[in-house]
């Protein structure tokens, strides 16, 4: 990475962090956690479809808050009855997701990226349809390689939504739509500390792989290639 890009890096989640750390709001959840690995793929992304600095700038720091708020509201259990500690933890969460996703609304309406706001909102509407179905069906999954191809089309749903909002304008999709569904779902399952015990779920992370390096092949920009193989090294659950 270079020194200009970590630089870039440095700027956006120091305004990340100034945006997210309330003192009231660190009183009730603590720090939260700045997801450093989906900002540096969406910088990278806009970077690559050509979005201009300041607008990157915009863009990567009111998504990665909705991202923030999106994993908040995923914190809740659906617990019909849960002991009251646990009921006033998950209001909290809730009140803190609602924050985050407040200030992408804010900075977004701000800065007068109006169709960008509309454009993701629909995304969002979509992304919770999935995760309905997902957590609905989640039990009755037959292995895990049944769990991972749907979670791939959560994952990374705000970086396809933001990739299709800034390639709208191009006859053929981007391939980063396919680029940050693999990587964001390999990721994921990395995080998860998954220990793989079948031949079928290390057959499909290898298949993922294989088509994650198929759409990094058709970027045209090396140094992005570059910088892309860096993340996909850290996400792979196994070398």
């Amino acid at each position: 990475m270079s020194s200009i890009h970590k630089e870039e890096l440095n700027w956006i989640i120091d305004a990340i962090d100034g945006l997210s750390t309330p003192s009231y709001l660190k009183q009730i959840i603590g720090r939260p956690t700045i997801p450093v690995f989906f900002v540096r793929v969406l910088q990278l992304m806009l970077k690559s479809l050509h979005v201009p600095e300041e607008r990157a700038r915009i863009y990567a720091v009111a998504v990665t808050l909705l991202d923030m708020g999106q994993v908040m509201h995923d914190r809740v259990t659906v617990d019909s009855q849960p002991e009251p500690d646990a009921h006033r933890k998950q209001q909290l969460y809730v009140l803190a997701g609602d924050y985050f996703s407040s200030i992408f609304y804010q900075q977004l309406a701000k800065h007068q990226e109006t169709e960008g706001l509309a454009f993701l909102l629909e995304a969002i509407g979509r992304m919770n349809e999935k995760k309905m179905t997902f957590h609905m069906a989640q039990e009755t999954f037959a292995s895990k390689v049944e769990e991972w191809e749907q979670m791939r089309e959560i994952s990374g749903g705000l970086l396809v939504a933001l990739a299709d909002f800034f390639h709208a304008d191009q006859p053929e999709p981007t391939p980063w739509r396919d680029i940050v569904k693999e990587l964001m779902v390999l990721r994921h399952i990395k995080d998860s500390g998954y220990l793989f015990d079948t031949e079928a779920e290390a057959a499909w992370v290898q298949s993922a792989s294989q088509r994650l390096n198929e759409a990094t092949a058709k970027l045209e920009d090396d140094l992005v290639k570059d910088e892309l193989n860096i993340l996909i090294r850290e996400a792979m659950p196994f070398t």
